[in-house]
């Protein structure tokens, strides 16, 4: 979704809009256990994969306050299970 060569360009406001309407509204409510949002690395190190190959931030400075806000406004309690460069947050 996002359109720069590299996916780095700053997500637009329909991006994220399309993110929750994915998640909250279509995986959420079919995958009830699907309670945690990781970015790459997180994913990369703190599941068995190997450091280093693959190693990368996530694409375009991805805005998770924003995520946790819209989390918050559904009724969700956010926990962050993460680390600055490892983002990763738990909803309950």
């Amino acid at each position: 979704m996002n359109r720069h060569i590299n996916n780095q360009n700053t997500y637009e406001y329909k991006q994220y809009m399309a993110l929750y309407e994915l998640y909250f509204t279509q995986l959420l409510p079919n995958f009830p256990k699907l309670k945690t949002i990781a970015g790459h690395k997180w994913s990369i190190w703190n599941r068995n994969a190997i450091p280093g190959n693959g190693d990368k931030t996530c694409p375009g400075g991805f805005d998770w306050e924003a995520i946790i806000k819209e989390a918050k406004n559904r009724g969700y309690t956010v926990k962050n299970v993460g680390k600055i460069e490892q983002e990763a947050i738990e909803l309950s």
